[in-house]
């Protein structure tokens, strides 16, 4: 597939995925106001901020991962982007853990500081749901995902996200509908989350055959993280 099709799929799938997301967002959270409170919607829209906070964490590497693999990738030195990759998986998956405890960590302290009329333990559980579906992310696709975004094949990631938001904001409609307990809601994102991470990363190993993350990791192409850390916390 040429470079002006690839945009063109990548133009139409981020419309259809904005158009989704924002159908659903205004039906969702009406839905949730009306049947749970404002506050179990601002408590879902705190986890989030608050996790967007914690991935600075990550560093810039998906950045610099991207730069490292255009060349290897346009002239098919698999080798090359095997070690890449290889460093990768192994600088995301200590991110991840990192991002875990430091998001658990986190979740009891905003749990016991935050002014809400929903108990603790509801407020907690919000939190880490909102942290372990991020952190399963950072471990297990992350990598796919830069590798798919390097190729400019985001339109694959936007149509996976576009299943899973489908499938995840129907489930919170049929919860609401049943009366569910609140915590299902964010169950059902999380579940949403992590069945999207691997779908990422089943249609990457079916479509990129050449894969190996057993081999020596170059670290030393991955360069170029500091700047763009500096970047992030600014």
């Amino acid at each position: 597939m040429n470079k002006g099709k690839k945009s063109i799929y990548t133009a139409l799938s981020a419309l259809a995925l904005t158009f989704i997301n924002g159908f659903f967002g205004l039906i969702v959270t009406r839905l949730v106001i009306s049947n749970y409170g404002s506050d179990f919607n601002g408590l879902n829209s705190s986890a989030n901020q608050f996790v967007n906070m914690l991935l600075i964490l990550e560093g810039g590497f998906t950045l610099a991962t991207n730069v490292a693999l255009f060349k290897p990738l346009a002239e098919g030195d698999y080798s090359a982007v095997n070690r890449i990759m290889s460093a990768t998986r192994r600088i995301f998956t200590k991110v991840g853990y990192i991002f875990l405890a430091v998001g658990v960590v986190g979740s009891f302290g905003y749990a016991l500081v935050i002014k809400t009329d929903l108990p603790m333990e509801v407020a907690l559980l919000v939190f880490a749901m909102t942290v372990v579906s991020t952190a399963f992310n950072l471990i297990y696709a992350t990598k796919y995902r830069i590798l798919l975004q390097t190729e400019q094949k985001e339109y694959i990631l936007n149509y996976v996200n576009l299943i899973t938001i489908i499938f995840s904001q129907l489930a919170i409609v049929f919860i609401i509908f049943l009366r569910g307990h609140v915590l299902l809601i964010r169950f059902a994102t999380m579940i949403g989350s992590i069945i999207s991470s691997f779908l990422i990363g089943y249609i990457c190993k079916k479509r990129h055959s050449f894969l190996d993350f057993t081999c020596e990791p170059n670290y030393k192409a991955i360069k170029g993280t500091r700047d763009v850390f500096a970047q992030k916390i600014t």
